[in-house]
């Protein structure tokens, strides 16, 4: 008994922590009846419409193959919000196919896409006006209500896609269960069963490009032969010295650029330096008195950029030697025959 009261507490605590989030109730039943060695992996566009996760941001054209295919997976999922679901259990809804001009909006503009009903005063179609739809990047689309007494059909819950700004869905609704995005919702767009990864769309060059990934990423510098390496992958390596941790990543110059332009804040600078080969800044988090290294390095048209910083236990302040390791990183640090001007 007292290990099923436990067991209630956490699930409890779960489910308040999800619903703070706004996470659908649909993920709160599949991790409940997931076993212990099983793992809620999110791989589908469903997936993260679920969980209440988006996809880094990039240009919505780079995951749109075809309006009419992108408008139906919006409607979808517009459905799920309205009846609180799976978006995958609202397709069947849209079998009757694309139409154009279904309806007309109060302005007079004509809509095109899914039928739904035709009962008075309830939802009958999924649609967006052919100007949207020619313009899918910054789709608008709604669940319209069927046409009323002045032939109209008004608008009920929506969905705003928006590249530069804030994107949203479920206007029209529960304010509270509103999704909110800051930049694309480009997840609303794809197929509902579909691995992302397989879908090879541009958008994931986008997103790998935005994330300075190159087909064959620079060779990792050259590091003081103190640090213990934890970790590494292609063009990234995270490596410690005592209560000293060691990040770093390679690639293209707009790696570096991208480094160099990033404002201060939430940091002191005791030391901001740059030339056209590097740039080290010295200092310490402001909310945390955390110190540490910051620096980044030019070889050719590749770059390296370089954070450490001191981790200690709570209340215990940085010793000497943690900071002459930092130190120490800063002047081994050889990129391609590239160093920091140490003296």
């Amino acid at each position: 008994m007292a290990t099923q009261g436990d067991t209630r507490d956490s699930l409890a605590l779960m489910v308040k922590e999800l619903v703070r989030w706004n996470v659908d109730p649909e993920v709160l039943f599949r991790m409940v009846g997931m076993g212990p060695d099983q793992t809620y992996d999110l791989t589908t566009a469903t997936d993260l419409y679920l969980a209440r996760v988006a996809l880094p941001p990039t240009p919505s054209s780079a995951w749109i193959s075809d309006p009419q295919s992108a408008l139906h997976n919006v409607c979808a999922r517009l459905l799920a919000i309205d009846e609180r679901g799976d978006p995958r259990d609202m397709e069947w809804q849209l079998l009757s196919g694309f139409e154009q001009g279904i309806g007309r909006t109060s302005l007079g503009e004509a809509i095109s896409g899914y039928r739904l009903g035709e009962r008075p005063l309830s939802i009958g179609s999924c649609a967006a006006t052919d100007a949207a739809l020619a313009t899918p990047a910054e789709l608008e689309a709604s669940l319209y209500f069927t046409a009323g007494l002045d032939g109209n059909n008004a608008p009920g819950i929506s969905f705003f896609n928006r590249e530069k700004g804030w994107s949203s869905a479920g206007t029209g609704s529960n304010p509270l269960k509103r999704i909110l995005q800051k930049g694309p919702l480009n997840h609303f767009f794809l197929p509902l069963y579909d691995d992302i990864d397989r879908l090879d769309l541009p958008g994931e060059a986008a997103i790998d490009a935005n994330r300075f990934n190159l087909p064959l990423s620079p060779l990792l510098p050259l590091m003081a032969g103190e640090l213990v390496v934890d970790a590494v992958g292609a063009g990234s390596r995270v490596s410690h010295s005592g209560d000293v941790f060691v990040f770093e990543r390679v690639g293209p110059r707009e790696l570096f650029d991208s480094a160099l332009a990033l404002p201060g804040t939430g940091r002191t600078y005791t030391n901001d330096a740059a030339n056209e080969l590097g740039f080290v800044r010295d200092g310490s988090y402001v909310d945390t008195a955390v110190p540490f290294t910051w620096f980044g390095l030019l070889s050719g048209g590749e770059a390296l950029v370089v954070e450490a910083f001191v981790v200690k236990p709570t209340g215990v302040a940085p010793t000497d030697e943690d900071m002459a390791t930092l130190r120490r990183i800063q002047c081994a640090a050889d990129f391609g025959g590239i160093r920091l001007g140490c003296t």
